[in-house]
């Protein structure tokens, strides 16, 4: 591919912003082992404790990145209220096992991924349990998060 080509396929792009909102009908959470699909999703939320890449000057004036190996963060996700895989995450957190979550988007085509190994339930502020009134919401840190943002397929 040329560099015409790429230009003329981000000018293409440019042109045409897709809008069009995530549907949760096709994300899926697969919460544990084995892998359990949890259903009745309200939100997703995703995000790593720390930076993921600096800018360190050096002696010449450019500078470099450079990548944090820390990939620690937190996942918190709410569930409608009433619905069964409430009882799949607190079952499965009384055990003190941590567990592996993956989050999949299908209006990506499942290019748009977030895992999280070993992970916790933690503590969810109060605040932010009353700002959702009828979803439970739950938050889990995880030593390893990765998060992949994907590439929106056209409709």
């Amino acid at each position: 591919m040329s560099v015409a080509d790429i230009l003329s396929f981000i000018n293409d792009l440019a042109d045409r912003p897709n809008y069009v909102a995530y549907d949760f009908e096709k994300v899926q959470l697969m919460f544990g082992v084995p892998p359990a699909p949890i259903k009745g999703l309200s939100y997703i939320f995703a995000d790593y404790y720390q930076q993921q890449s600096k800018l360190v000057m050096s002696l010449n004036g450019k500078g470099v990145f450079v990548a944090n190996k820390n990939k620690s963060g937190i996942i918190e996700f709410g569930l409608l209220d009433g619905v069964v895989s409430n009882g799949v995450v607190q079952v499965t957190d009384m055990t003190g096992i941590p567990i592996p979550i993956a989050i999949t988007d299908g209006t990506t085509t499942g290019t748009s991924t977030i895992i999280g190994t070993a992970c916790r339930l933690i503590k969810t502020p109060a605040w932010r349990k009353e700002r959702l009134p009828g979803v439970n919401i739950y938050t889990f840190s995880t030593p390893v998060l990765l998060i992949s943002h994907g590439v929106r397929s056209a409709e």
